[in-house]
């Protein structure tokens, strides 16, 4: 899985995005939503340490939701509410997100 993360993060944008359409039906809005939340609220101004933050984002929201067909699936008004719980649990703050290693 860290190969497969590490292959992910080089693609281009537009591969990049289309991996999370394909795999787990996550639209371009969406993605753009969660990417700009990891940049504006937890500064992560590094596009590939942002990308590793947002492929475990996805995973820890679809583990969590236990999706049988694994899609993305967010209700209106809850993205944020489990970025911000993704946040605190893996205690990715804006004042310390550098001292996060994602494997």
């Amino acid at each position: 899985m860290v190969e497969e993360h590490h292959l992910l993060v080089q693609l281009p944008d537009y591969l990049f995005v289309k991996y999370f359409q394909n795999e787990y039906g996550l639209n371009r809005g969406v993605y753009n939503t969660i990417d700009k939340w990891f940049y504006s609220e937890m500064n992560q101004d590094s596009i590939v340490e942002r990308r590793k933050t947002i492929i475990d984002f996805i995973e820890y929201y679809c583990d969590y939701n236990q999706s049988d067909t694994n899609k993305f699936i967010v209700g209106r008004g809850n993205l944020v509410n489990f970025l911000e719980k993704y946040s605190k649990e893996n205690k990715l703050f804006s004042h310390n997100y550098r001292e996060r290693k994602i494997v």
